[in-house]
């Protein structure tokens, strides 16, 4: 190849000696041609520019006044054209002279060169004779055979041209005809074509937009099968024009003649640029081959993807070696901003040829330093194919280079720079702090100059690599968002939304209108993960209860699209409208038959809490199996916590794939591994799950708790292995609680809920899972209770004001009472021995778009009272509020209360009925569980949290039972002996007090 060139450039020595010989005066014809083409006047120059003695010369189209004949040879043309033609203005007059006969290479060189020689925007008068021009080429084209360089060279300036002059409809509409005819001409010619003519063509059709798949099918096919004799800036434009063309659809599994004949192309281009090691590759060549990749999607080998990286990174490595703090402290200061940023050339204290910046390689090559752009195209390449693209060491080492070499030219990097490096490194989960650092403080001050893209890309970034102290970025973001809400994409609403709630910061509320607005507009245009990522954005940022109806259009549109979510998008979205409190029973009703597996059009509700663990066996779903513990653990809590109980199997779906997944746990011998496997919030949500929405399945809850056992031992070992002092129940906080055992406040109070849950409310417990909760760490037990017991109770004005009402009716109460089980009541009436009390609901008890609808939280916590013996009336905010005045408000406490105990009268009655005559309850009924004290007239003991049968021992129990004419007898299915023997006992009690509690309680 290197021989080659040589003679060609000894060839065209002698071709240009031969025409100075031929045509001696060519030169001083043209410089008397164009004295008549006025010259733009050079601003730096101060006297007018030397006046030339005028040429007498004959009219144009005879002879020249040198005794030439008019010229006729298009190289003499060309010659005119491309050297002594200095301005468009220049070549347009030579494209007019009279009776010039042009050939196809001279209406291509007066294209090249128009484009070449382009200034500033044409104006009327000089578009219209561009124009003419074209249309000149343009019936050239239609007459007569073109040559393919001519063709090439054509399409490259009218292409260019195309691009520049966007606002002149009339000459754009012309040009893309050149073009097409183009196009069509290449096809007859296409083996004709040289490479660097093939990398024109193909770049021009593709800056047009002007092509047709035959014609890109054409090119693909020629350059595929000299892919040798291209050179490296060849081979990257033809990529890159390709990239252009066909967009993603390499990554498309269906397949056309073009998709096809383009991999083969983009396979042995990657195949040649390995087998070259990237060889004489700039920076720039080098950026656009692996840009082009990865718009396409195509799937190259990880040899092309590594040999790219260590080639630049050797790049990236060998600038810095050749910086010094000096140089580039010097060029930070002559460094001057603009929209544009136009990046100026940096000295080093070498020479630079053409302006040029060289750096030298470990092997002695010289190769041309990165520019800004070249580094943020690579490095966003990586990152949109990977894991697909480079292996984890060369991509660290890459990661690395970049990200210094970035901070030290951090001053040249523009808008859309900053934001793709952002976005790669957030992509590749790679943070390194300093480098984010110098990326905040170059984006502030060029937030003006920020597309919408880059805006979201910046935020979502920062977000996702978990940098939460840049509230100034995050600010400064918004601020300048909320001009242009319109200009950001569906997708780009999405991002900037979830960046602020990942980040827990909110955004203004103008700017959040104004993106609620504009997306309820085209929520049809969202992707489904935008849309589950913006209700995912709405709820953690706590603001969904106020654009409840924007999220019930939200809820409409995933209702239609449940099929085509993928888990992790089902998961955001329940826990989303869970979290916000808000119902929407539709989409929960689709979401739970697709997790369960089940046809919508063929499912019919049945009740499944009895059947046994192998009878579940048949709701194993492929949908449920593809959640990981994280997803199946909020796919539960969001189900149990909206309280949405239509469909039960699937917890069935969702318990079966657990066990599956963990193996068969049927004797609770967990080991720490598996423990280990899930987190100390998925173990306690799943639990808590299970037991608020009542759905009782042995063989899960025995696995989770001992897998919450397993996984607290160990941490508490560890703890006291590192001679860490632990703190007693009493003196207990939450840095305490998570340092002692694993497990934050939050997840200590659940998990004592799932213990009273099995202990009192599962009647028929699982008598294995009873033994595990008893053979628990005690102390574990009592961090639990302790924890549900440390909340600050919060009262009302509502809360107090029944409270007060009580009294005027001559009860005693007590507020914020404490259970002996650990559960709160918000006013009990005195003697607490009764457990009757009052509740006052507010409006956080209730869904957001449904005020009178109680939350499944809500229902947990009356159930689990119910269970453990107190009678609660509960009052709504809702019809406290419409009561008038105070007699009302009396009025209706009273009556209320009657009912409630008249309602108790008639349970207790029935449950002692079936007592005597010792017919006992299957496991899987329910029934009420009012305790009363031994002696309900000591009211020294009305304050006692204590219970009175908790200090007797199941024999004493037995024969306490057997006094009072109770059964005594406990069979296994009915569970804990004890549990047993005290509820029965509680039941008898407070029947024998029935008569009398109307009258203590003066009602």
């Amino acid at each position: 190849m290197f021989l080659r060139n040589k003679m060609w450039i000894a060839v065209l020595i002698i071709v240009q000696q031969v025409i100075s010989l031929v045509y001696p005066s060519v030169t001083t014809s043209s410089k008397a041609l164009f004295a008549h083409v006025p010259r733009q006047q050079s601003s730096s120059s101060s006297s007018p520019p030397p006046q030339k003695k005028k040429r007498k010369k004959k009219e144009l189209g005879g002879k020249y006044s040198t005794g030439r004949e008019r010229i006729k040879q298009p190289k003499e043309i060309n010659y005119l054209l491309s050297r002594d033609a200095t301005t468009g203005e220049e070549i347009l007059a030579v494209c007019e002279l009279p009776k010039l006969q042009m050939a196809d290479s001279n209406y291509a060189t007066a294209l090249t060169w128009l484009a070449k020689r382009r200034r500033r925007k044409f104006d009327a008068v000089t578009a219209q004779r561009v124009v003419t021009v074209v249309e000149r080429a343009i019936t050239s084209l239609q007459g007569g055979k073109w040559s393919a360089r001519s063709l090439a060279n054509a399409a490259w300036g009218a292409a260019k041209l195309h691009r520049e002059e966007t606002s002149n409809a009339q000459l754009c509409l012309i040009l893309e005809n050149c073009l097409t005819l183009i196009g069509t001409s290449a096809l007859r010619v296409m083996p004709d074509f040289k490479p660097q003519e093939l990398a024109n063509l193909a770049w021009a059709l593709a800056t047009a937009g002007i092509w047709t798949e035959a014609l890109v099918e054409a090119i693909a096919i020629y350059g595929a099968n000299f892919v040798s004799e291209f050179r490296p800036q060849e081979m990257s434009n033809l990529l890159w024009s390709y990239a252009k063309i066909i967009g993603p659809n390499l990554s498309i599994q269906e397949e056309t003649s073009l998709t096809r004949s383009a991999k083969i192309l983009f396979a042995n281009v990657t195949h040649g640029c390995v087998k070259q090691n990237f060889k004489g590759f700039k920076p720039q060549e080098l950026a656009n081959i692996v840009w082009a990749v990865a718009t396409c999607g195509y799937e190259a080998r990880y040899d092309f993807w590594d040999t790219a990286a260590y080639k630049m990174t050797d790049n990236f490595i060998a600038e810095l070696n050749s910086m010094t703090e000096d140089t580039l402290n010097r060029e930070k200061k002559n460094f001057v901003s603009s929209p544009r940023q136009q990046i100026p050339q940096r000295n080093y204290g070498y020479r630079q040829p053409r302006g040029t910046n060289y750096i030298q390689l470990a092997d002695g090559t010289q190769v041309i330093s990165a520019q800004t752009q070249n580094i943020a195209n690579f490095m966003w390449a990586v990152a949109k194919l990977y894991p697909r693209s480079c292996s984890k060491k060369a991509l660290l080492s890459l990661l690395s280079s970049a990200s210094r070499l970035t901070q030290r030219r951090i001053h040249e990097f523009n808008s859309q720079e900053i934001g793709n490096m952002a976005w790669a490194y957030a992509t590749l989960k790679y943070r390194d702090d300093d480098f984010f650092d110098s990326l905040a403080k170059a984006a502030t001050p060029l937030l003006p100059h920020f597309v919408a893209q880059n805006l979201a890309n910046t935020l979502w970034a920062f977000a996702s690599v978990g940098r939460k102290n840049d509230a100034a970025l995050f600010y400064a973001v918004a601020k300048q968002a909320q001009g242009i809400p319109d200009a950001f994409k569906p997708q780009e609403i999405a991002n900037m939304l979830w960046a602020f709630a990942t980040a827990g910061a909110e955004p203004p509320k103008q700017l959040l209108n104004a993106f609620v607005e504009t997306s309820a507009n085209r929520l049809d245009t969202f992707a489904d993960q935008g849309l589950s990522n913006l209700i995912w954005a709405l709820s953690a940022m706590g603001v969904a209860h106020r654009y409840a109806p924007f999220c019930a259009q939200i809820a409409q549109v995933l209702t239609i699209r449940v099929k085509h979510l993928q888990p992790q998008a089902l998961s955001n979205v329940v826990w989303a409208f869970a979290n916000a409190e808000l119902r929407a029973d539709d989409l929960f009703y689709v979401i739970a038959l697709e997790i369960a597996g089940i046809d919508p059009d063929h499912y019919v509700a049945t009740n499944h809490s009895n059947l046994k663990q192998n009878q579940r066996q048949r709701f194993v779903s492929a949908r449920a199996a593809q959640l990981n513990h994280q997803e199946c653990s909020n796919v539960a809590w969001a189900y149990a916590k909206n309280g949405f109980d239509q469909v039960p199997e699937l917890y069935d779906a969702l318990a079966t794939a657990i066990l599956a997944r963990s193996g068969s746990h049927q004797k609770g011998d967990t080991n720490l591994s598996e423990a280990n496997s899930w987190t100390s919030q998925e173990l306690a949500n799943l639990a808590w799950a299970y037991a608020c929405a009542d759905h009782v399945d042995w063989a899960l809850l025995r696995f989770l708790w001992s897998s919450i056992v397993a996984r607290a031992q160990a941490f508490h070992n560890k703890i006291i292995s590192n001679n860490y002092e632990l703190t007693e129940p009493s003196e207990i906080n939450d840095e305490i609680l998570c340092r002692n055992w694993g497990f934050n406040m939050e997840e200590l109070r659940q998990l004592h809920q799932v213990v009273l849950h099995i202990r009192y409310e599962a009647c028929g417990g699982h008598a294995a899972l009873l033994s595990d909760i008893a053979r628990s760490p005690p102390a574990f037990l009592a961090q639990l209770k302790a924890a549900y017991r440390d909340v600050d109770p919060i009262q009302s004005r509502s809360q107090r004001s029944v409270a007060r009402q009580l009294k005027q009716l001559g009860l005693r109460v007590t507020e914020e009472h404490l259970t002996p089980e650990g559960l709160s009541v918000d006013i009990a009436i005195l003697p607490t021995s009764r457990r009757l009390g009052v509740e006052f609901d507010g409006p956080w008890h209730f869904f957001s778009n449904m005020p009178e609808e109680a939350t499944g939280r809500t229902r947990f916590k009356m159930r689990l009272l119910r269970a453990t013996g107190w009678t609660v009336l509960h009052i709504p905010y809702y019809e406290w509020t419409n009561l008038k005045d105070d007699e009302a408000k009396r009025d209706h406490l009273r009556n209320s209360l009657r009912a409630l105990i008249q309602n108790r009268k008639q349970e207790l009655s029935s449950t002692l009925s079936e007592q005597t005559s010792s017919a006992t309850k299957p496991s899987h009924q329910r029934s009420m569980k009012i305790s009363s004290s031994l002696d309900d007239n000591n009211e020294e003991d009305d304050l006692d949290r204590r219970d009175a049968y908790s200090s007797l021992r199941v024999s004493e129990l037995r024969q306490l039972c057997e006094a009072r004419g109770i059964d005594k007898v406990v069979r296994r299915s009915d569970g804990d002996a004890r549990t047993v023997l005290e509820r029965r006992l509680r039941e008898h009690a407070a029947a024998t007090s029935l008569d009398s509690e109307e009258d203590d309680f003066g009602l």
